[in-house]
């Protein structure tokens, strides 16, 4: 049967947060691990840490750490996206960079970075202060399926296999969208 509680009736069974996470935080904790277990565990890929070895400007001790569970995620977990989320200065563009880095050291062709339009040409010196040999084309305007077809007939005289990075700020105004590509 059915108890109802009247409004002057006084529970007796309820406990306080504190005393509830003191009570059954351990076992909460546990079942939280159990059911979402980290992707990255701190053991770093050789072959990744390499091609950052590689890189003109190398990421530091954090951001590799960063690099490393992303393109973990991204590549060994198959997951399409991943997120850097971080505060200002901690050095989002490098890590972003190379991750692109590793990731096309691993086969993928592009990458796409969405960035506000008046960070266009930071990405693109970045870029080419951190990868070797990198081509920066920033499409944008009525030339752009011009510029994208020269690209194509550049990669097939190369033999390359494609452009491995892909960067595209999206304007503000009227869907007006400016692209960096890169080819390393």
């Amino acid at each position: 049967m059915e108890t109802i509680l009247e409004a002057s009736q006084e529970v007796t069974n309820v406990l306080a947060l504190p005393q509830f996470i003191a009570d059954f935080g351990d076992s909460l904790l546990e079942s939280v691990r159990s059911g979402n277990p980290p992707i990255y565990d701190g053991k770093s890929d050789a072959a990744r840490n390499q091609v950052m070895e590689q890189l003109l400007r190398k990421p530091f001790g954090a951001q590799r750490e960063t690099v490393q569970a992303v393109t973990k995620l991204l590549v060994d977990h198959d997951q399409p996206a991943a997120v850097i989320n971080a505060e200002m200065g901690t050095g989002k563009t490098m890590m972003a960079i190379a991750t692109a880095a590793v990731m096309h050291a691993e086969g993928f062709r592009r990458t796409l970075v969405i960035s506000p339009p008046h960070l266009v040409y930071k990405w693109r010196r970045e870029i080419k202060q951190t990868i070797p040999n990198a081509i920066v084309t920033i499409l944008n305007g009525p030339d752009t399926l011009r510029k994208l077809l020269a690209l194509r007939g550049m990669q097939a005289n190369a033999g390359t296999a494609g452009l491995p990075v892909l960067w595209r700020a999206v304007m503000d105004a009227c869907c007006s969208r400016q692209r960096i590509e890169i080819q390393t």
